[in-house]
């Protein structure tokens, strides 16, 4: 089994911006979820979020982040905070930025 990559390290004060593809898979993310309201209940949610990250090769999780960085420019600092109530830390926005990143989603500011 090959270990997990260690994720990239950003500059304390970085901005993430969506990219044009990122901005339509976040549309996306939010359609999923506002459909999952139609049935009641924590399952049908996850069952959406799922559903749109197999869609989309991504972790569930990654359209938090997404929603995030959705109204403009955010900081590492900044999805962290704003993500602490669902039990979100350093560690997983690294991984997910990582992702999003690679996958040419989410764009760093220069």
């Amino acid at each position: 089994m090959t270990a997990a990559p260690t994720p990239r390290r950003w500059p304390r004060a970085q901005k993430f911006v969506l990219s044009r593809t990122g901005l339509e898979v976040e549309a996306s993310y939010r359609a999923h979820v506002q459909g999952s309201r139609a049935v009641e209940g924590r399952a049908s949610y996850d069952a959406a979020r799922a559903a749109w990250a197999g869609e989309h090769r991504l972790d569930p999780d990654d359209g938090l982040y997404l929603g995030e960085i959705r109204s403009g420019p955010a900081s590492l600092a900044d999805m962290v905070e704003s993500l602490d109530a669902c039990g979100k830390n350093h560690r997983d926005a690294l991984s997910a930025l990582d992702r999003l990143v690679q996958r040419g989603l989410v764009e760093a500011l220069v």
